[in-house]
Formats: C-alpha cells, sequence, structure tokens
C-alpha cells in the first residue's frame, strides 16, 4: 500500500511559532493530526547547513573536519527536536504519535510532502527530520521527499 504524509505549515503570529497540520493518506483511510510547537533556525545555522551541503564536500584539503562534525551532531539534534515537536507531544495517545507508529512500518511505501508558503520555505529543514540521533533522516527512508 502507498502512503503519503502530508506537512502543511503554518505560522502562528509570533516568530518561530508554528501549527503544522499532519495527514497521513491510503488508499482507504485518512489520518489526521495538529501539532503546534515553537522552533528556531537561526541564520547562522542555515549558513552552516549550507556550507556544509554545498562546500565542504567540494575541499580538496579539510581542516575545518571539525567544524563539519559540529555541523553534522546539530543536524541530527535538530532532526530529533523536530520528530519530537510533531509526532512525540506531550501526550503518549496523541493523534500524531498513533500516525507515527502506522508510518514506520511502511516507510518505504511512503511519499513525504511538505506544504507551505514561500515566505516560510527555508523556516523548518523538513529533510533533517528524523526519529533519533542514531536513526536516517526521514527523507533518506522514504520513497518520495
Amino acid at each position: 500500500m502507498l502512503y503519503t504524509l502530508r506537512l502543511t505549515q503554518h505560522p502562528r503570529g509570533q516568530p518561530n511559532d508554528y501549527r503544522v497540520e499532519i495527514a497521513l493518506e491510503g488508499k482507504d483511510f485518512c489520518q489526521t493530526a495538529t501539532a503546534f510547537f515553537r522552533f528556531n533556525f537561526p541564520l547562522r545555522e542555515r549558513e552552516n547547513l549550507r556550507w556544509y551541503l554545498e562546500d565542504y564536500h567540494e575541499l580538496l584539503f579539510t581542516p575545518e573536519s571539525n567544524f563539519a562534525a559540529r555541523i553534522e551532531q546539530r543536524t541530527r539534534e535538530i532532526g530529533v527536536e523536530l520528530f519530537r515537536a510533531i509526532f512525540q507531544p506531550n501526550n503518549d495517545d496523541s493523534d500524531s504519535r498513533q500516525i507515527w507508529l502506522k508510518l514506520r512500518q511502511n516507510l518505504n511505501n511512503t511519499r513525504v510532502e511538505v506544504i507551505t508558503d514561500i515566505t516560510q520555505a527555508t523556516e523548518i529543514p523538513w529533510e533533517l527530520l528524523r526519529e533519533d540521533i542514531n536513526s536516517k533522516p526521514l527523507a533518506l527512508q522514504v520513497s518520495s521527499f
């Protein structure tokens, strides 16, 4: 069965304050939830991530390897932070937690869609989303992101 996980991102009026509508759709069902959370992705972290993804791997000599390792660690931390905000709110019986429990068994048959407006497109680095520090990012586990 093919699934679609749709994350629709909305600002909530205050800086770094978000509402995300979560929908898991399959052939004969649709499960939904809403997550409310604060998330700050400062310009410095955005630039560090850009440097790591675009420039670091092109360097012939890498004296920045310690810096790169810190960025790698921070990307894992950000991914876990996002995962917890979306799929592990305070209540373990939450609708979003139930969505994750269903989804995690079918990741390789899942398409992830992120919906936001152009002004919010770089506010949350959804491609870093991961269950825990040792797991792969969700973007690398699903069939399409």
